[in-house]
């Protein structure tokens, strides 16, 4: 697991600009998974409550029933924060039953430190100065100093007296020293604190190495791996590396979802970074889980956090709605406009074929007379028969598809005006979130775009019939490709039919198939690496298929 995961932090390192938004994309795709299964993975962490209580409740004697009310304790504290109070002051209580000061000591430092997550700073310092450290055992005394590091940090984080918040932090400095006294060099929490120093003193490089420590030790699918990658997104952002800093809490949210922690820091800090890149659709969407999560752990802390982020993405999210109305409008507008000059194209069209037609009468009497006078130009005139046969042929294609496409028009300005009745509607009735969800699905564009294929196939083969076989015909027998069962074209067949009709820039082709230009390129790449001749002049041959020779 250790190798794998330095693979993957050596790979990330060396990774270009559009692989590195290739990664990010999916990385987000995995959170989108990892919250429609959030359900799942609460449901989990439930079971393992439930059972647990279940061991508390039938406990025998007072060590059985302090063992059991600490795994509820860690099992509560990431998800429910009065549930972990309860059970982490039950702790503390039953260790002063059994006369175990020590264990008592390390109950109320946790018991201490969870306080300060809520808040409750004077709580918190109350538990810690009711201890004496020298007193205690090095277990309880790093979680003594620990707990004091946290409380102090916390109260210098939300000072707004400077005098205060230097005081707070040289207080936090102190006990941070202090644990760093006692833990070994190896010790996560030891490479945390000398992490986040580093950040502070500006060698964001040096933390990015000790990060790499921390990653060595700790496995992909706990919950302290969210934690580094929280605290590896925080040395990005020092080092000024917005891309990496985004990738990392994403990371960081991941574990966080798929461990059920309710306690989050990565997902709604993730939302503004996306909001900030425009993704306002996914930003909405994590902030509005990170405000549910926050509600069901319920510490003031966390929703003081989360509530002005909110606020400004949901603000930027209606904004975003009322100016895509407005450009819905103006599509509308262009198509209607689109569609009279199509109308007229129409007519045009029809009186020139009405004036071929008669050309081709008067052409036709002209060659039989000739014939009569020129047995010698019969055979010529069988050509010119023949020619004006498929003439007649393509002036019905082209009625034939310029109906289709007619009728294709109309019917996207029905579903785009019905559309737009339906978001007026909407939006009148003050019904955003109906309108928000039923605006991100992809059905309805899937559907449209099924549709474009199989009338782009149908065309295309029509005037083209011979076109895949003489496609084929450049290949390989290995390479070759076919159309499946109902007649429809294979993506690279897609791409090298645009290419016969003209349509040879990738990035066109890109918009047109909903492709990325990468994709579109290693598609035509690794066509052209099967041709039978030369893979240069690949395209120039497809052009010239169902040309006269």
């Amino acid at each position: 697991m250790r190798i794998i995961l330095l693979s993957a932090l050596f790979s990330l390192m060396f990774t270009p600009a559009w692989a590195a938004d290739d990664l990010l994309d999916s990385l987000c795709q995995q959170l989108d998974e990892a919250i429609a299964m959030s359900e799942q993975f609460v449901d989990a962490r439930e079971e393992r409550i439930k059972r647990l209580r279940n061991l508390y409740l039938s406990a025998r004697n007072p060590e059985q029933e302090y063992q059991h009310a600490f795994s509820l304790y860690k099992e509560f504290k990431p998800y429910m924060n009065d549930s972990a109070l309860v059970y982490i002051s039950r702790c503390v209580e039953l260790a002063r039953q059994m006369h175990d000061a020590d264990r008592a000591a390390l109950c109320t430092s946790l018991l201490a430190f969870q306080y300060s997550t809520s808040g409750l700073y004077t709580e918190a310092l109350n538990e810690l100065q009711a201890l004496h450290p020298k007193e205690l055992g090095n277990e309880a005394l790093t979680q003594y100093y620990v707990s004091l590091n946290h409380v102090y940090g916390e109260l210098g984080y939300y000072s707004r007296l400077d005098a205060k918040r230097q005081e707070y932090f040289l207080k936090a400095n102190e006990y941070r020293d202090e644990v760093l006294r006692l833990l070994g060099d190896d010790d996560d929490i030891a490479l945390q604190y000398r992490e986040m120093d580093c950040n502070v003193n500006n060698r964001p490089e040096e933390a990015l190495q000790i990060s790499d420590r921390r990653l060595q030790n700790v496995d992909k699918d706990e919950h302290l791996y969210a934690i580094v990658a929280f605290y590896r997104s925080l040395d990005y952002q020092y080092a000024g590396d917005t891309t990496n800093q985004t990738r990392w809490l994403a990371e960081s949210a991941i574990c966080d979802v798929r461990n059920a922690v309710m306690d989050q820091g990565s997902l709604w800090e993730l939302a503004q970074l996306l909001q900030a890149r425009g993704d306002m659709e996914r930003a909405y969407r994590y902030i509005r889980f990170s405000w549910d999560c926050a509600s069901h752990f319920n510490t003031r802390v966390r929703s003081n956090q989360i509530t002005p982020v909110l606020s400004a993405i949901e603000t930027r999210y209606q904004d975003q709605i009322v100016k895509s109305n407005r450009q819905l409008k103006l599509f509308i507008a262009a198509i209607s406009v689109l569609s009279l000059l199509l109308l007229a194209l129409f007519f045009y069209v029809n009186r020139q074929r009405k004036s071929l037609h008669e050309s081709n009468s008067r052409l036709s009497e002209a060659n039989s007379q000739l014939s009569a006078l020129n047995t010698q130009l019969s055979s010529l005139n069988n050509q010119l028969s023949t020619a004006i046969s498929s003439l007649h042929e393509s002036n019905r294609l082209k009625e034939e598809y310029i109906g289709r496409f007619l009728r294709l028009c109309s019917d996207y300005i029905n579903r785009i005006d019905t559309f737009r009745k339906h978001v007026n509607k909407r939006i009148k009735n003050h019904e955003y979130e109906l309108l928000f969800n039923e605006t991100r699905s992809q059905a309805h564009k899937e559907q449209a775009i099924d549709e474009l294929y199989q009338n782009f196939d149908s065309a295309f083969l029509t005037l083209f019939p011979n076109f895949v076989q003489d496609f084929n015909a450049l290949l390989r027998p290995d390479e070759r490709i076919q159309i499946d069962s109902k007649g429809h074209l294979s993506t690279s067949l897609r791409i090298f039919a645009l290419i016969r009709l003209g349509i040879d820039d990738s990035s066109k082709i890109a918009e047109f198939l909903h492709y990325s230009v990468n994709t579109i390129y290693n598609y035509r790449a690794r066509v052209k690496n099967g041709a039978i001749a030369d893979r240069d002049n690949f395209e120039n041959r497809v052009k010239e298929i169902g040309m006269p020779s």
